[in-house]
Order: C-alpha cells, then structure tokens, then sequence
C-alpha cells in the first residue's frame, strides 16, 4: 500500500522539501521497512537521521545498509536498539559518542565497567538514566557543570559552589529548582537576577518587594506577572508569549544552520561545497 502510494504519488513528494518527507515517513512505526524497500526508495529518504531513529530499523538492517553506504554513519548511534556490545564489536565504526553517553540504552553500569570509552560527560548528565542519587554517589565522575547547572535532576545543595564561575551562576539563575526563598537566603552568592527573570518560580510579590533589583520584564514568564506589570489582558499576555516563542524559534533555526554539529549545517555546506 505505502509502495503504490509513494509511485502514484510521487509528484506531489517531488514538491515537498525532503526533510518533511524524511521526518514524516521515517517516523511512521506502522511501516515494515526491509533492504529492499530502504534501497527502492533511498533517493525520496535523503537523511537518514529520523530513519536511524525508528525502533523498526533493527540493527542487522542498519548494518547491511552501512556495508553498501556509509553516508548514513553519522546518524547510526541514534538506533533505539544500539548496545555496549554491539558498540564493542564494531569499534572500527565511528560512532557519535555525544548520542552514546545520553542514549537510553547506556546506564552508569555500563560507563563505569568501560572507563576507556570516550564518554562525553557534557552529555551523560542528560542521559535519562543518569538520577540524583546516581550524581550524588559518584562524586569522583567528572559530572558537566554547566549541563548540571540546568538540569533539574539536582538540588540546589547538590551542586558544588566553589567551583561555580559567573557564566554557571547566569545558567543556574534561571534553572526552576531556583526559587526565590534560596536566593534570599544565599545572598552572598553570584546570583544573576536578569536571568531569574525568566525563571518561572518568579513571582510579582519578589518584584514588588524588590524594587532596587534590576529586573528584565520584557522576559518575564508568568502570564500573572505580565498582566500586572503591563497591565494588559491575557490575550495580549499570549500574544507577547508567541513572539518570544518565534524569536526562540529563530534563533535556533539559525543556531541550526551555521553550526556544523548539526546535521541541516553540514548537508548545507556540503551542497555549497559541491556547487563551487
């Protein structure tokens, strides 16, 4: 049925940008993929980093893939069905391990029986496996402060203050494990109160009480709070919360497109590339 839709169809797909075509058939799980059914219709896939990630691609099917194609090596750490052993056998492969030390399928276990596998610790902290307990019992592991500074998994108490430059305490500002009762009783720290501002845990009591404080209202994030200080009306309040989403929106869009650690950086360049 997909077949025959995709071959009577295949005008229309010809007009759709291909990340949507990628991101759309590559994500659906109610399809049975196969070799042939991957090699038929590789051209209408492109990219295979949504492919990669559907738990219906198994890991045998990846790998016959990568002995006709390597171009699809980047986006094979993101197999939902990778192991420490598969990894192990195929150490010729070179595998992302930024998308190894945050995948699912990776616990402390495992990081701590492999200890010369190039973890990157920046991206273990954001493994889901990765828990409080598991931080606060393994004090000697090089734990990411700034990913822990903005993480919620932790406490306040959890974090080590000595160690924390201004650039930490800016991202520690806005994390929501931040309330203002821990600020007020931790005055003599580094506190970054334009970045409060944007933590949600902000309330209009603070800024009234606080009036000396530089706050940034133009980021504040709850509704309440915006329709005091601007007195306005919740639709406005919404309004106001679309077009910071937008201006988010662009300014990753742009992060997307210039950084080469992201795949629509690279395959831009390597068009450019190609074009000279």
């Amino acid at each position: 049925m997909l077949t025959l839709f995709l071959t009577t169809t295949c005008g229309i797909w010809s007009r759709c940008p291909k990340t949507i075509i990628t991101s759309t058939l590559s994500s659906n799980l109610d399809i049975k993929w196969d070799y042939d059914f991957l090699k038929k219709y590789y051209d209408l896939f492109g990219d295979w980093h949504y492919l990669c990630k559907n738990k219906n691609i198994t890991w045998d099917l990846i790998y016959t893939i990568l002995q006709d194609d390597n171009s699809i090596i980047n986006n094979i750490s993101w197999c939902p069905h990778i192991t420490i052993n598969i990894v192990k056998e195929n150490l010729d492969i070179p595998w992302n391990w930024r998308v190894l030390s945050r995948h699912p399928n990776i616990t402390i276990e495992i990081i701590r029986d492999n200890p010369t596998m190039p973890w990157n610790w920046n991206d273990v902290i954001m493994n889901p496996n990765i828990t409080i307990e598991i931080i606060r019992d393994n004090p000697d592991i090089p734990w990411d402060l700034y990913n822990l500074c903005q993480s919620q998994k932790c406490t306040f108490e959890d974090i080590d203050k000595n160690k924390l430059t201004k650039y930490y305490w800016d991202m520690l500002s806005y994390n929501p494990i931040i309330t203002w009762d821990i600020i007020k009783n931790n005055p003599g720290m580094r506190w970054n109160y334009e970045h409060f501002s944007y933590n949600p845990n902000l309330t209009y009591d603070n800024i009234l009480d606080n009036p000396t404080i530089n706050w940034k209202f133009d980021v504040v994030q709850n509704s309440a709070i915006m329709s005091e200080i601007f007195d306005v009306d919740e639709l406005t309040v919404k309004l106001i919360k679309r077009w910071r989403a937008a201006k988010i929106i662009q300014k990753h869009w742009f992060k997307c497109i210039t950084d080469p650690e992201y795949i629509i950086c690279k395959n831009r360049l390597h068009k450019e590339f190609l074009s000279l």
